[in-house]
């Protein structure tokens, strides 16, 4: 069972991304957080790939502060 900051945080970064895989139990969360860009070498070497949607229209800054204002 997940505890419910952990669900809050998976639910976060899947309102922006596609996961290929799970990386770990927050769904790249962390990962995300720690990046400095999200770029095509983020993206394979994590799992989560961007929406479409979000690719051109959003730097790293802005998608990590969207991120994380969900997670609240």
């Amino acid at each position: 069972m997940i505890s419910k900051i952990t669900g809050i945080k998976k639910i976060a970064v899947e309102t922006r991304f596609w996961l290929a895989g799970p990386i770990d139990n927050d769904c790249g969360f962390g990962a995300l957080m720690k990046t400095n860009v999200i770029d095509k070498k983020f993206q394979d070497d994590n799992a989560i790939y961007l929406h479409e949607t979000y690719k051109n229209l959003c730097s790293t800054e802005v998608i990590k502060y969207i991120v994380r204002k969900k997670k609240q």
